[in-house]
């Protein structure tokens, strides 16, 4: 038994002298509170320069969608997928329109209202965050117009506006 602790001893300083030493090691590498807020900063800002889409374009359909489009240069840091935020002219709120795969570069949104500007914006998401811009792109979906016409309907009722719109 004295033989296998007299063999072992040298581990055992090894180890006692790892645990001495290791703590002091990690804390002269340690940041300070107000340094890790900085490097954060820093990579948050470089990250999020880096992994904003951009040239996000918007074009009206029809009364009821609108067609986003965007690019996504080419990086090593690769979104997850993209969030598209929709909000109305007379709202302040941004809602959360739809959520897209990393493939996708463009979205169409439909079932909206005739008549009715909408800004939207396009964020790409990683697994640590959210990036984008608070820049935003706006369209006006087109006049609707019941169901129920026909076209004759259409003609006459056309007729009618633009006649009105003259006097």
């Amino acid at each position: 038994m004295k033989q296998r602790l007299q063999k072992s001893w040298p581990l055992i300083s090894v180890f006692v002298i790892t645990l001495a030493v290791i703590p002091s090691a990690i804390r002269a590498q340690s940041l300070t509170d107000d340094q890790s807020k900085q490097y954060s900063q820093v990579k948050q800002q470089e990250m999020a320069k880096l992994s904003v889409p951009k040239n996000l374009i918007a074009r009206t359909v029809s009364s009821s969608r609108i067609d986003l489009g965007w690019e996504y240069p080419a990086q090593k840091l690769k979104p997850l997928g993209f969030i598209i935020y929709r909000r109305k002219e007379a709202d302040n709120q941004w809602y959360k329109a739809t959520v897209t795969d990393s493939q996708a570069r463009s979205y169409s949104d439909r079932d909206l209202e005739p008549r009715t500007k909408y800004h939207y914006r396009v964020h790409a998401y990683t697994r640590e965050s959210t990036f984008g811009t608070p820049e935003s792109v706006t369209a006006i979906t087109l006049r609707g117009y019941p169901d129920f016409f026909t076209f004759t309907d259409f003609v006459q009722y056309r007729n009618a506006e633009t006649k009105s719109a003259m006097l």
